[in-house]
């Protein structure tokens, strides 16, 4: 009986969850597709001459309770600039990222993004000392960023500005990406460097590259 209650009690909790999400979502201008699950709403920065587009069937976690596999902040949902893009594909899974445009972030079908994880379109402030005393941040590092379809991002994984990341790659844990990945190979490290091939579709095992 005890485990009846605790399960209805949960179900309620995500509908209210996603009732006041969504609401969060339409007050901020973010535009989502049909069959959206979250259990409560993500963090949206929006600047009002900026978009935010959600697939259909997107899945957002932002609690520990939501995926214990150590979600420890609400997903963040950035588009701070006039004019950038956050674009984000069908049945895309988030837990707890963080995914920041300035200029444009486009993330593809099928993507999995670990709990924790974080994708920057931009450097935030300038190599320059003297400009970042001033807050001049005219000569910020900005370029645009590409997620391809059925990439997985690991956990505390980062991906700097400028990287497209091919088809069905996968970015192990904790990796720091700061160049292009090619389709169906596996990332590893600090910085990033490919360690491996990802599964085919359908199966079959990994293996390392020479």
């Amino acid at each position: 009986m005890l485990r009846i209650l605790i399960l209805a009690a949960r179900k309620f909790r995500w509908h209210v969850g996603g009732v006041w999400g969504r609401w969060v979502l339409r007050s901020y201008g973010v535009q989502f597709g049909e069959g959206l699950r979250l259990g409560s709403p993500p963090v949206i920065q929006k600047h009002p001459d900026a978009i935010i587009r959600l697939g259909r069937n997107v899945v957002i976690l932002n609690t520990l309770t939501q995926n214990p596999a150590g979600v420890f902040q609400a997903t963040v949902l950035a588009a701070c600039r006039p004019g950038a893009e956050l674009i984000i594909g069908n049945d895309v899974g988030i837990s707890g990222a963080t995914l920041y445009a300035w200029k444009r972030l486009e993330i593809g079908d099928g993507v999995l993004v670990g709990a924790g994880a974080v994708v920057y379109d931009t450097d935030f402030h300038s190599l320059d000392a003297g400009q970042r005393r001033r807050n001049d941040n005219s000569q910020v590092g900005v370029a645009p960023v590409v997620i391809e379809p059925d990439v997985w991002l690991g956990a505390r994984s980062m991906v700097l500005k400028g990287v497209r990341i091919g088809r069905g790659a996968v970015v192990a844990a904790g990796a720091i990406v700061t160049k292009d990945v090619p389709a169906g190979t596996i990332v590893a490290g600090v910085p990033a460097k490919v360690v491996g091939q990802a599964a085919a579709p359908g199966g079959g095992a990994t293996h390392p590259s020479p």
